[in-house]
């Protein structure tokens, strides 16, 4: 009999190791140099490497790239139309329907680079931005599906929904995934946002508020300040919002509900993000990536400015705010999204 315990407790261990989760997250923000986790990932490509990111622009990250085309690695790039780039040896396909929003790059099939930053100068070095790496399976298979629709010409609502980790727009229901999230909330939601004009999602936060729940919001000064689709008014009104000090742009694009949940991307709460933009959306529960998130909201609140809020069903309006600065925000934008700062 003991042969028969014994088989029967290794095929337990196997089928153990065999669920268990062996992949990899490493999880940058600005404080972690992201040029330099950039360029190493990039680096790391041995035989192929696919970029799908709004804005290609950092002359060290072109040199990289061009590098690896001049030794034998196949690179494709798809952009934005308003962004265009040239590099020898190099596939690049440009978007001109809407924005080309996302931000990801898969190495050799086998790793993905994506959060909420561009390989621009300053999305890189100065915006506060985040950066998730991964040899997960699944995130990496579903960032390559929709590499492969949109090298192909599919963009927008040409695309397959893929139905997969990661919600794709606007092919899908990715302010469906917002709200599916936020639904989830019995305590608490920390949102840091670079634009936010998406009035829907201002409303279920105020359902949430008078169910109770907490709600921290960080916002980018000069976009919100200027812009005069931003919601921030409303949302001073019943949630604790606070804007940064950063001398260049809060460009997070990301929530957390009740400190387990979190939702980021390249996804702005605006119209346009939901409905004109190539973008997508990630979920996870997985607690290192989400702490990390935590850790990272509390430093951006930590050195931001924050703005009073009128007493609970009051009407009033700001007050630590320059009313004159809510009040003539310029109107040349259009859709609630301004392209330069996206």
């Amino acid at each position: 009999m003991r042969p028969f315990f014994s088989f029967l407790a290794i095929l337990f261990i196997i089928l153990i190791l065999s669920s268990c989760d062996t992949s990899f997250y490493q999880v940058y923000f600005k404080e972690d140099d992201l040029k330099q986790k950039t360029l190493a990932f990039i680096q790391s490509a041995e035989d192929t490497l696919d970029i799908c990111v709004y804005n290609i622009s950092d002359p060290d990250i072109l040199r990289a790239i061009a590098s690896l085309s001049e030794n034998g690695v196949k690179v494709r790039v798809i952009t934005d139309d308003s962004n265009r780039v040239f590099i020898e040896e190099t596939g690049i396909v440009y978007d001109a329907e809407g924005l080309m929003h996302n931000k990801y790059m898969v190495a050799d099939s086998e790793k993905v680079w994506f959060g909420s930053t561009n390989l621009s100068q300053t999305s890189l070095e100065e915006h506060e931005n985040n950066v998730i790496i991964s040899d997960d399976r699944g995130l990496v298979e579903a960032f390559e599906s929709n590499f492969k629709q949109c090298y192909a010409g599919k963009f927008k609502a040409m695309r397959s929904p893929l139905e997969d980790e990661i919600c794709f727009s606007p092919e899908e229901d990715t302010f469906g995934r917002v709200i599916g999230t936020l639904s989830k909330a019995r305590k608490s939601v920390k949102i840091a946002m670079f634009a936010f004009t998406d009035k829907r999602i201002v409303n279920y936060l105020k359902v949430l508020s008078v169910h109770g729940v907490e709600i921290q919001v960080m916002l980018d000064r000069d976009w919100n300040l200027t812009n005069v689709y931003s919601s921030l008014e409303a949302l001073m009104r019943f949630t604790n919002t606070q804007l940064d000090f950063c001398d260049a742009l809060l460009h997070e694009k990301f929530l957390i509900v009740d400190d387990q949940i979190l939702l980021t991307g390249s996804y702005n709460y605006t119209l346009s993000a939901e409905s004109k933009n190539d973008e997508f959306l990630f979920e996870t529960e997985r607690k290192a990536i989400v702490e990390a998130f935590i850790d990272h909201f509390r430093n951006l609140r930590n050195g931001s400015d924050p703005v009073s809020q009128a007493p609970a069903g009051s009407s009033a309006g700001p007050e630590t705010i320059d009313r004159p600065l809510l009040s003539h925000r310029s109107s040349y934008l259009c859709g609630g999204i301004l392209r330069q700062g996206t």
